[in-house]
């Protein structure tokens, strides 16, 4: 892969991207095309992309979520479904100005937010880097990733291209009471994930997701 791409090289970080396919297909020719395919999504995450930075503005900002989920709406796969993944649920995207002043954090749990705006203001989210970076490789069990994965992938058909930013919410409002018990700053919250790596129910975490996915669609509607 660096071979072909030299004006990308190698980057930390690619080998985590890269082991759970090859442990899936068991193939080093399919698993280098996998790879290849994933890196025209991820590949903007690394240094050399500008795909973080807009991580980080879209876990404060919700315009492009909120934009994508009304452009992105999807006959579901079955009519059971949550009413966020209907047809026929259509919701109003607000204006441009509500939409930059506003983030999903400070909508969907406003004491979290106070919180990391007063403990030195840590809502620039920078603790979420690896997360971004690795779609969660590094926070999970081995067999755990491989369902945050696909389910990462198949939101963008039927939910959000931006499903990651939920489940990056969901991590934090999973330990929201020991968040706020512990008034934790941004120090405490890194070694506190650092922690928890490989610790996390990922069903949990998934389920937590589509619910928050769920509550801010409703807020919208009822606008």
């Amino acid at each position: 892969y660096v071979w072909e791409h030299l004006d990308i090289g190698y980057m930390q970080g690619m080998c985590d991207l890269v082991a759970p396919l090859l442990v899936i297909f068991d193939d080093e020719g399919t698993t280098y095309s996998c790879f290849c395919h994933l890196m025209e999504r991820m590949g903007a995450n690394f240094p050399n992309g500008g795909a973080m930075d807009t991580h980080f503005a879209n876990m404060r900002f919700v315009q492009d979520t909120l934009q994508d989920m009304k452009k992105e709406w999807k006959k579901p796969f079955c009519k059971n479904h949550p009413p966020y993944f209907r047809p026929g649920f259509k919701p109003q995207a607000p204006s441009h100005k509500q939409a930059s002043l506003l983030s999903l954090i400070q909508i969907l749990d406003s004491e979290m937010f106070e919180l990391m705006h007063q403990n030195g203001d840590y809502t620039h989210f920078y603790f979420c880097y690896r997360w971004f970076l690795l779609d969660f490789k590094r926070e999970l069990l081995y067999e755990d990733v491989f369902c945050v994965w696909e389910t990462i992938w198949a939101a963008k058909y039927v939910a959000s291209g931006h499903f990651v930013l939920f489940i990056s919410l969901a991590l934090v409002e999973s330990y929201r009471d020991i968040i706020l018990s512990n008034s934790m700053d941004f120090t405490d919250i890194i070694k506190f994930f650092n922690e928890m790596a490989e610790r996390h129910d990922a069903k949990v975490i998934l389920s937590l997701a589509r619910d928050l996915v769920l509550q801010l669609q409703t807020l919208i509607e009822n606008k």
